[in-house]
């Protein structure tokens, strides 16, 4: 999201598939203990603490985690994995293989985006999963990418 920090978008991210909310999902919950491992420490200490004092935006997300948890009886615990740690998912995050092709389900998109707002470019696309008009891409240069979106200023 132009204009967002990655940090933020990272925290955000975090707090949305920690909340489980958008789907069938807390049902099998019920009960159960779930363990968030992030390398975002900010969103590993709010989601701990239910809250805090830095941010109005992520102690909002923190405290409806935390009334979503405990109205659904589910125990959550976040804890640092160094991002040296994840070596699987970092490098499968970081080269293109038509093969592992994938997105998000539209009405998730649709939710999200209803959520925190609708982007101005969708930064981790292709060409064939791009949300949005304008995007970045290691595909670049393709029509309506903007290029490696971790060279962005």
């Amino acid at each position: 999201m132009v204009g967002c920090g990655r940090q933020s978008f990272q925290r955000k991210a975090v707090f949305t598939a920690a909340s489980c909310d958008h789907g069938d999902n807390l049902p099998s919950l019920r009960g159960q203990s779930v363990q968030v491992l992030t390398d975002n420490t900010t969103a590993m200490w709010y989601i701990n603490k239910q809250g805090g004092v830095g941010s109005d935006l992520l102690c909002r997300e923190a405290l409806r985690l935390w009334s979503l948890a405990q109205g659904h009886q589910i125990y959550r615990v976040a804890n640092h994995l160094a991002g040296v740690q994840n070596v699987r998912a970092d490098s499968l995050s970081r080269y293109f293989s038509a093969a592992r092709e994938w997105h998000l389900h539209p009405d998730l998109i649709l939710y999200i985006f209803r959520m925190w707002g609708f982007p101005q470019a969708d930064l981790f696309a292709t060409l064939e999963n791009a949300h949005c008009p304008s995007f970045c891409s290691l595909q670049y240069p393709v029509q309506g990418a903007l290029g490696d979106a971790f060279q962005m200023p």
